[in-house]
């Protein structure tokens, strides 16, 4: 989780990068924006959230990807687009990375619809090995 954002200079990159989150951004573009060089940019998003400026602008692209899985029909394409992920495979192994699962399958539990039913992962059963109290990876 991150921290309130207290410093304008975050506040001003927040709100500009959220507006066009399809932009290739650079760390020189997050720190102009910022209106502060790269070293001041790092120790600025690391006390505020905790993360490098690059993980910051990645949970911000995932934040609004996982709305839009959630939220709408779009496909996974455009909303990797609109993300700023030039293809759908890229993004959706990114998006895996950062929310544990891939966007079909996160659609899914936010929609009540499963793969498989009972299984909010829509995982299919696994077989043999793994007992009682123990999952799968």
């Amino acid at each position: 989780a991150e921290a309130p954002v207290d410093d304008p200079r975050l506040s001003a990159l927040a709100a500009a990068v959220d507006a066009d989150l399809a932009q290739p951004w650079t760390l020189g573009d997050l720190a102009r924006l910022a209106g502060c060089g790269i070293e001041t940019l790092r120790g600025l998003v690391q006390t505020a959230a905790g993360v490098s400026p690059v993980a910051w602008l990645v949970r911000r692209r995932m934040r609004r990807a996982a709305a839009l899985i959630a939220g709408s029909d779009l496909a996974v394409a455009a909303i990797a687009e609109q993300v700023g992920y030039g293809n759908a495979f890229a993004f959706s192994v990114a998006f895996k990375r950062a929310m544990g699962v891939p966007p079909s399958v996160y659609r899914g539990e936010r929609s009540g619809h499963y793969l498989i039913p009972g299984d909010p992962l829509g995982r299919a059963p696994s077989r043999g090995g793994v007992g009682v109290g123990r999952h799968p990876r």
